[in-house]
C-alpha cells in the first residue's frame, strides 16, 4: 500500500513491507529557473516553454527538491531513520530513477534519473534530503512547467537491516507496539537503522510536510537525435531508452523478453513465488490424501485377510479335515501370523487334498497316550509313506531336511491324529 495512511491494526508481517517510502509536500518559494541564469522565469517564458512542450518540442529540463524532512515530530508514516546512516542514505539516491506514483513496473512511468543527492542540516535541527533531478519525459516536463509535478516520495530498501521500535528501541517484530501508538507521551515510530535509496516519485498526497521544488532550470531544447547522442554520453547517467543489461540467461529461465526491465524481473520472480506456494499447498493435501487413503487400504486389507482366514479354518472343520480348537487350527492360526500367503496355500492344499481327520463337523476325538518317540520313522520316512503331509510341507516351503531335523513334533502329532481318526 504506497503512500497511504495508516488506518486499522493490520498484522506486523503487513506492515513490514507498507513503509517503504515517505512523501513531501511543496514550499512556498516555488520558482522556475532558465539556463542557470538564477533568474526567474517569467510568467510569459514560463508559458512559451509550457506551450513548446504540448507542441512537442524536445525540452530537458533540471530541477532542485527538498525530498524528504526528518523532524523529531512524528511525520503521517511514523517513519524515521537511524541518525547515524542520514548522509549515506541520501548518497545511496545518485544514480536512481524518477517515476511518478512510485509505479516501478512499467517504464512509462520513468520521468527521468536523480543527478545527485546530499543531506542538508537545516538550523532547527531537522535534516533534509535534497536531490537534482533531470527530467527528460513530456510528462515530467510538462507537470513541472505547469506546477502539477510539485509533491516527492522517496523509496528505498532496508536489505537485512532491523527495524526498530522508537518505544522499545528493539527489534519491532519482537515488541507490542504499533506505529502511532502512544505511550507515556511518546509516538511510537518505525526506525530503520539501514537502507538505501532506490527512486523518488512525484505524487499527490504527500505523508512528510514541508518540501518540493525549489528551481527549475531549462537545460536545453533539441533534436531528438541529438538529445540522444547527450544522453548516451553522460557518464553515470542511464539512459531509459538504453536495452536492457539484465543477465539473458536469467530473464529465458523465468519467461521474460530480451528487454525485460529489473522491476519485470522482481514481478516474475513474485508470480512464481506465489505459484511455488501454491504448488507446495496442494502437495501437502495431496500426501495427506495417500496416507489417508494407505490407511484405508490397509485396513481393507487386513479385513479382507482376517475373512479368508476364518473362512478357511471355518470350511476346513466343517469338512473334517481339522478338528475345532485342536492343535490343527492352532498352527494354522500360528501360519497365517506369519505369513498370509503361507496359510492360505496350506489350507487350500488341506481343503483338496488333505484326508478326513474327524467326521465332518465333528470335533476331534479324545487322543489316546502319547507314542514312544522311538516307535515313529524318521522324517524322510515319514514323508514318503505319507504323501499328503508331503504335500502340506512343500506348500509350506519346508524342505525334508528341516522337517527331519525340526519335525519330531509335528511328525507326532500327524500319527496321533492319524491314528484317532
Amino acid at each position: 500500500m504506497r503512500g497511504s495512511k495508516l488506518g486499522s491494526r493490520p498484522s506486523k508481517a503487513d506492515l513490514s513491507h507498507l513503509h517503504r517510502f515517505a512523501t513531501t509536500t511543496p514550499r512556498d518559494d516555488f520558482a522556475l529557473y532558465t539556463g542557470g541564469s538564477g533568474s526567474p522565469i517569467t510568467a510569459g517564458e514560463r508559458a512559451d516553454l509550457l506551450k513548446a512542450a504540448r507542441a512537442g518540442e524536445v525540452i530537458e529540463l533540471e530541477l532542485e527538491a527538498d525530498t524528504f524532512i526528518q523532524r523529531d515530530e512524528p511525520n503521517r508514516n511514523f517513519v524515521r531513520f537511524k541518525p547515524g546512516i542520514m548522509a549515506t542514505f541520501a548518497k545511496s539516491f545518485e544514480g536512481q530513477p524518477v517515476l511518478r506514483d512510485h509505479n516501478s513496473y512499467e517504464l512509462l512511468a520513468r520521468g527521468g534519473t536523480i543527478r545527485a543527492s546530499k543531506l542538508i542540516h537545516n538550523e532547527d535541527g531537522s535534516k533534509t534530503i535534497r536531490m537534482r533531478l533531470r527530467l527528460v519525459k513530456p510528462w515530467a516536463v510538462e507537470a513541472a512547467l505547469d506546477g502539477t509535478l510539485d509533491r516527492f516520495s522517496i523509496g528505498w530498501s532496508r536489505g537485512n537491516s532491523t527495524v526498530e521500535c522508537s518505544i522499545c528501541e528493539a527489534d519491532w517484530m519482537k515488541c507490542s507496539h504499533y506505529p502511532g501508538d502512544k505511550v507515556e507521551g511518546q509516538v511510537m515510530q518505525l526506525v530503520f537503522t539501514g537502507a538505501t535509496g532506490t527512486e523518488v516519485s512525484a505524487v499527490n498526497v504527500p505523508a512528510v510536510v514541508g518540501t518540493g521544488i525549489s528551481s527549475i532550470s531549462q537545460l536545453s531544447t533539441l533534436d531528438p537525435a541529438v538529445l540522444t547522442d547527450i544522453l548516451d554520453s553522460l557518464p553515470g547517467v542511464p539512459a531509459v531508452h538504453k536495452e536492457s543489461e539484465m543477465d539473458p540467461k536469467i530473464l529465458e529461465a523465468l519467461g521474460l523478453p530480451s528487454n525485460a526491465t529489473a522491476a519485470d524481473v522482481a514481478a516474475a520472480i513474485a508470480a512464481q513465488k506465489s505459484q511455488l506456494a501454491i504448488a507446495t499447498e496442494a502437495n501437502a493435501a495431496n500426501a495427506a490424501a495417500l496416507a489417508k487413503q494407505a490407511i484405508a487400504d490397509e485396513t481393507r486389507r487386513l479385513a479382507e485377510e482376517t475373512a479368508t482366514i476364518e473362512d478357511r479354518i471355518t470350511r476346513l472343520i466343517a469338512t473334517g479335515k481339522i478338528a475345532p480348537k485342536g492343535k490343527g487350527e492352532e498352527s494354522l492360526r500360528a501360519t497365517a501370523k506369519l505369513s498370509f500367503a503361507a496359510f492360505k496355500g496350506v489350507a487350500d492344499e488341506m481343503l483338496a487334498n488333505g484326508p478326513q481327520v474327524t467326521p465332518a463337523g465333528a470335533p476331534l476325538p479324545a487322543l489316546t497316550a502319547d507314542p514312544a518317540p522311538s516307535s515313529l520313522p524318521s522324517g524322510k520316512a515319514f514323508l514318503a509313506s505319507n504323501p499328503v503331509a508331503a504335500s502340506w510341507l512343500k506348500t509350506a516351503g519346508v524342505t525334508e531336511e528341516q522337517f527331519e531335523k525340526h519335525g519330531a513334533g509335528a511328525r507326532e502329532r500327524i500319527e496321533f491324529m492319524q491314528a484317532n481318526r
